[in-house]
């Protein structure tokens, strides 16, 4: 526990597929693994409530955390993520959904610099970022 608050960034690399951009796109493409994670307890409440995933998006260390992993950082990694089915089925979820429309998280996202930065260095992100949430991309300057 000591070492996940001294360094969240490095325990979720070394505990999770986005330490590794081979590892994120192998997982992205095994549809049993995909749909084992998104049946998870701890993953579908928090898919399914717009006041958990809020809390989740709503967080600029969270997010920065995970956009600054060495999967995320990795342009190919990126790509099959933003064209996965699980995205879209996350996407479907209501507290995904919840969350994207609330203007606290949209002005948290929009105002945090890391991610700016990350949605500025991946324009299909960006791009697709505009689809889901208009009011971030608005105020990114995207939309």
């Amino acid at each position: 526990m000591e070492a996940l608050l001294r360094a969240p960034g490095r325990v979720l690399a070394a505990h999770s597929v986005l330490g590794s951009p081979r590892a994120l796109r192998g997982f992205l493409s095994d549809a049993k693994r995909v749909d084992a994670y998104l049946d998870s307890p701890l993953i579908r409440v928090a898919l399914n409530s717009p006041v958990v995933t809020k809390l989740v998006l709503g967080n600029p260390g969270l997010v920065r955390v995970v956009l600054g992993s060495p999967a995320l950082r990795d342009p190919s990694s990126v790509r099959a993520l933003l064209s996965s089915p699980m995205l879209r089925k996350m996407l479907d979820c209501p507290g995904v959904q919840g969350a994207l429309a609330d203007r606290d998280v949209i002005r948290n996202l929009a105002t945090d610099p890391a991610t700016a930065s990350w949605l500025a260095g991946n324009p299909q992100a960006l791009a697709a970022l505009a689809g889901m949430a208009p009011a971030l991309a608005r105020s990114l300057g995207a939309g």
